[in-house]
C-alpha cells in the first residue's frame, strides 16, 4: 500500500513539472506566435501543474502526520474531502482553459460540436470528477476534428495530448477494478503531456528558424 501510494506520488509530482513545463514553453511561444489559445493553455496547466503538485503536497502530510487507523477519524475525513475538493476544482479550471481554446477552434471551422456519451466518473466529488470528464472530453475530440480537417504534425500531437489525458480519466475510473490501472492511468497522462510538449518545442524551432 505504502510502495504504490509512493509511486503515485512520484508519478504525480513528475506530470505537475511537465505541465509546469507546458505550461513555460506555452508562453513562450505566445510571446513569438502572438497567439492567445497558447496564453489559456499556458493558464490552464500552470493551474493543472498547482492541481497536481497541492495533491502531493496534501497527501504527503496526511500520511506523514496520521496514521493509517486515523485516517477514518471523521475531522481527518472531512480534511481530506476539504483537500480533493480543492484538487477537482483547479483541474476543473484548467479545464475550462482547455475548453475555451477548443471553443475558439470551432469558430474557426465549420466543424459542429460532437455528442458523445458520458460514464459516471469515480470517488471523492463524483459529479465535479463527471464535469471533468466531460470537459476534457469535448476539448480531446475537437482536436481530433482539427485534425482531421487539416492534417499536420503539430495537430496530431495537440489531439494525441488531450487524447492520452482522457484515456488517463478512463483508466483512473476503473482503479477500484484493477489497481494497476491507476499506473496505467498516471502513465498515459504522462505521455499526453509529454506530446503537448514536443509540439510547442516543435512551434518554438519553426518561429526560430522563420
Amino acid at each position: 500500500m505504502l510502495g504504490a501510494l509512493r509511486l503515485d506520488l512520484i508519478l504525480e509530482l513528475i506530470s505537475a513539472t511537465v505541465s509546469f513545463l507546458v505550461g513555460y514553453f506555452s508562453l513562450k511561444a505566445y510571446k513569438t506566435v502572438g497567439n492567445k489559445n497558447l496564453l489559456y493553455l499556458y493558464f490552464g496547466f500552470i493551474i493543472l501543474g498547482l492541481g497536481m503538485l497541492f495533491r502531493v503536497v496534501s497527501l504527503t502530510f496526511l500520511f506523514g502526520t496520521f496514521k493509517a487507523s486515523e485516517l477514518s477519524i471523521p475531522a481527518v475525513k472531512t480534511l481530506i474531502n476539504y483537500m480533493s475538493l480543492i484538487y477537482i476544482l483547479l483541474k476543473i479550471i484548467s479545464y475550462c482553459f482547455f475548453a475555451f481554446v477548443a471553443v475558439e477552434q470551432i469558430k474557426e471551422s465549420s466543424f459542429l460540436p460532437f455528442v458523445f456519451s458520458l460514464a459516471p466518473v469515480f470517488i471523492y466529488h463524483a459529479q465535479l470528477e463527471l464535469i471533468s470528464f466531460v470537459l476534457i472530453c469535448f476539448v480531446a475530440i475537437q482536436y481530433l476534428f482539427n485534425f482531421l480537417n487539416k492534417r499536420s504534425m503539430d495537430r496530431l500531437l495537440v489531439f494525441l495530448g488531450f487524447a492520452f489525458i482522457t484515456i488517463s480519466h478512463v483508466f483512473f475510473v476503473f482503479t477500484p477494478v484493477r489497481t494497476s490501472l491507476f499506473i496505467f492511468g498516471h502513465v498515459s497522462q504522462f505521455v499526453g503531456f509529454i506530446c503537448l510538449l514536443i509540439m510547442l518545442f516543435r512551434i518554438s524551432g519553426v518561429e526560430k528558424g522563420a
